[in-house]
């Protein structure tokens, strides 16, 4: 049995709070030498103890505790001997991402929470609340919302009556149930000044595997009125398959003990595994098994199943069973750090939806972060303003927002425009990562280690972090380019999403991503401003306009070429040597970006040529404009708030004079 106090205080010991995040620091040792303890006989103990010995000086809300128990999640814990005395924790990326699992934010919990009971109560007139039931309940977030907006609905009920009818939550994680119950018991402490309610719970929060079959739900009922939450994300097909990434990695029994489950679930679900295996395309059609005629589907997952082919039987089975009756769209605003770009979808389960109308609603940047601010009255406020989309027979959705190609952005040939490809070498990332990279303990002695950047944790204008893998030695070439300063582009996704990599250190870069670097020839551009234009709104709109665009294949793959045809602006050769602007004029610009009156930026005439009698002070703006693009992707690089990424796109809409391109 391990000690409170000793698992408190390793907590202690390797984690830090600031900027409204957890920060974690590995113990380096070696692992040979060191006993291996199951993460739940850690997590389990500290979750049972955690409102006795919080160790941070914030509250112990559902959210923080969320977080917190997330990032242990990514961990592994270590003894010297089978006599615990001390703990040692190294971080393992591969724990938490395994299984699908991201922290979903409030106002999205509680947009398709509330959606969901106010659509189910327009159909139907009962005087009883809805049973709701969350499939993949994590943090307990979803269970939470739904007590709150049933209570809302039902003034006159008592709490722990819609506790007891009203909810259910399921997960294959038993530290994921165990944290559901003590942030439910939290919040109706200090919301509803209940102290009790374990109990209860016990019965209604269950470590079940929603997938599989079963006799009865809680209560001894068989069907529900609702099903809402974020059911875990993973791809199965293709070569970036788990199963094929274990035989790679030598691990057939684990290999074949996955690919044997697969081969269940896909004869289970027959009518979601025709295009491709996801297994959130299985929590879907499990979900329409269980809701009841007129009961009310709301999720968020990934985008892809919106027109991408292979996700067309998913479309298809929602269609046949229901209607859509919105889908928000948020790309890859939602989860920063997610690989994966998400929606939300709200069905109900009515008839058939072939040809039924629906709002479909993009979210932009801009928009989301009001979103954050303001909550989701933001979000149906911008729905009722949107264009109307339905599915039709062939079981795509016809998607105004992204049907069709948007206008091209063209940029006339200037002497302060040039291609990507011409100051920017762009190579595919390694194919030699056969296993998947970990934060691990130090290798055992005699064996390569080779550093590997880990694409999964990468978010735009976030460098991704750094795991370990053991492989044979590369070549070189291969070693020269994923070393010193270079940057990132995720070959999928809706948007360009780049990062900086900063340290000189080699790292190996995976074949999911493109790594770049500057030529040797003297650019006249800074590195960071490169970065910053390659990651902004305005750099994924060329891109997406142009013929490798992504506006009609979600996830599609970016091409080489067509990356290094971007427009990058620079200072004309002839004043390539022009003065560093001063610290005072960079950061006039960027609070003046920051602020309500940054169209008063003077832009960079989009077409002036060499001999334009303004040349030099248009290179001096140019260079000005640079520093300022470099200054803030350094501070979003040390997790500044949006608004820096709001001034950088303003200041690079500026760079471009996006307002008089094309006339």
């Amino acid at each position: 049995m391990i000690s409170p106090e000793l698992i408190v205080e390793t907590v202690k010991d390797h984690v830090r709070y600031g900027r409204g995040k957890f920060h974690f620091s590995d113990d380096e040792f070696q692992a040979d030498k060191y006993i291996e303890i199951p993460p739940y006989d850690i997590l389990l103990p500290f979750i049972g103890m955690v409102d006795e010995h919080w160790p941070f000086d914030i509250e112990p809300d559902p959210r923080n505790v969320g977080m917190l128990i997330e990032l242990l999640r990514g961990c592994r814990f270590f003894s010297q001997s089978e006599k615990i005395e001390k703990l040692a924790i190294v971080s393992d990326v591969k724990t938490s991402r395994n299984l699908g699992a991201y922290d979903t934010p409030e106002p999205i919990v509680r947009y398709i929470t509330e959606e969901v009971i106010e659509s189910f109560l327009k159909s139907n007139k009962s005087e009883n609340p809805p049973l709701i039931l969350d499939p993949a309940c994590g943090a307990g977030y979803f269970l939470i919302a739904a007590v709150d907006g049933i209570k809302s609905q039902f003034p006159d009920n008592e709490i722990t009556a819609i506790v007891s009818k009203s909810i259910i939550g399921f997960d294959i994680d038993p530290v994921a149930v165990s944290l559901s119950k003590r942030n439910l018991i939290y919040h109706l402490k200090e919301k509803y000044g209940i102290d009790s309610g374990k109990d209860i719970l016990d019965k209604i929060i269950l470590n079940q595997d929603a997938l599989a079959d079963f006799q009865d739900l809680p209560n001894k009922k068989y069907s529900v009125d609702c099903v809402i939450g974020n059911p875990p994300y993973q791809f199965y097909s293709g070569k970036g398959s788990p199963v094929k990434a274990l035989e790679r990695a030598g691990k057939l029994s684990e290999s074949n003990k996955l690919a044997v489950e697969l081969n269940i679930l896909s004869k289970r679900f027959p009518q979601s595994s025709i295009g491709c295996l996801d297994r959130y395309k299985w929590f879907i059609n499990r979900a329409i098994e269980l809701i009841k005629p007129d009961g009310v589907l709301g999720f968020i997952t990934p985008n892809t199943w919106l027109q991408y082919p292979r996700y067309r039987d998913i479309r298809t089975l929602l269609a046949t069973n229901g209607n859509i009756e919105s889908i928000i769209d948020f790309g890859q605003h939602a989860f920063s750090r997610a690989y994966v770009p998400s929606c939300v979808v709200i069905w109900k389960k009515c008839g058939t939806g072939f040809g039924q109308r629906f709002p479909i609603l993009k979210i932009t940047r801009e928009q989301w972060n009001k979103v954050s601010i303001d909550g989701p009255e933001v979000l149906r406020s911008a729905l009722k303003k949107c264009n109307q989309s339905c599915n039709n027979r062939s079981g795509n959705i016809e998607n105004p927002t992204v049907s069709g190609k948007s206008k091209r952005i063209e940029f006339p040939e200037s002497p302060h425009r040039i291609r990507l490809g011409e100051i920017a070498t762009l190579r595919e990332g390694s194919h030699a990562i056969c296993a998947v990279p970990v934060f691990a303990p130090r290798t055992p002695s005699g064996k390569n280690i080779f550093p590997v950047l880990i694409d999964k944790t990468m978010g735009n204008l976030q460098p991704p972090e750094i795991g370990y893998i053991l492989e044979p030695e590369l070549q070189p070439s291969v070693v020269e380019h994923h070393q010193d300063e270079r940057f990132l582009i995720r070959k999928t996704g809706d948007n360009l999403v780049v990062a900086p990599i900063l340290d000189d250190k080699f790292a190996l870069g995976h074949q999911n991503v493109y790594v770049g670097k500057l030529k040797t020839m003297t650019v006249s551009i800074p590195f960071l401003a490169l970065v910053g234009i390659l990651g902004s709104d305005l750099m994924t709109g060329i891109y997406r306009s142009g013929p490798g665009g992504q506006e009609n294949r979600p996830m599609a793959q970016l091409r080489l070429h067509f990356l290094n045809q971007l427009p990058i602006v620079v200072i004309p050769a002839e004043f390539s040597r022009l003065p560093e602007p001063r610290v005072v004029e960079v950061k006039k610009l960027i609070s003046l970006a920051r602020s309500d009156e940054y169209e008063k930026i003077e832009p960079v005439p989009c077409n002036f040529q060499s001999e334009h009698e303004n040349v030099r002070k248009i290179a001096e703006r140019i260079r000005l404009y640079h520093e300022a693009i470099s200054t803030l992707v350094l501070e979003i690089v040390r997790g500044s708030d949006n608004n820096s990424r709001i001034a950088m796109n303003r200041i690079v809409d500026k760079l471009y004079d996006v307002e008089n391109r094309n006339e």
